[in-house]
């Protein structure tokens, strides 16, 4: 595990949980079959491109629908989704039923990896 440390001298650590008003949310789904539950309707061509590039390591930014609270949109009323490539976590979100709410910082860009002391570990990782 390890801390992010923003640019600006700020630590972020995952025991201290999310910001809604700083972070970017996006549904992860097992396929396209949620896409018209949390985006607006989606012409033709974009969604052949979404088709042939998921599951895959991408995040699509698409108009938000009506049914996404309004916590979890951007000032731009949009909405990530995602469907991952990873067996595990598509599995999950199958078993579910539901997708699975994803936040990520707004600027990835600025921050940076820390290493965590590994005597600050010993207590939840087995050596």
């Amino acid at each position: 595990m390890r801390h992010l440390q923003a640019g600006s001298g700020g630590t972020h650590r995952p025991d201290q949980g999310i910001d809604p008003k700083k972070a970017h949310f996006s549904f992860i789904c097992y396929d396209l079959s949620h896409l018209t539950d949390y985006t607006k309707s989606v012409d033709t061509p974009l969604f052949r491109i979404l088709k042939k590039a998921l599951p895959g390591p991408y995040t699509f930014i698409l108009p938000a629908s009506k049914q996404v609270p309004k916590l979890l949109k951007t000032k731009r009323d949009t909405v990530g989704i995602r469907v991952p490539d990873n067996l595990i976590c598509r599995t999950l979100v199958n078993e579910l039923g539901n997708p699975i709410m994803s936040a990520s910082s707004r600027s990835m860009s600025t921050w940076k990896n820390t290493p965590i002391p590994r005597s600050s570990m010993t207590n939840s990782v087995n050596w």
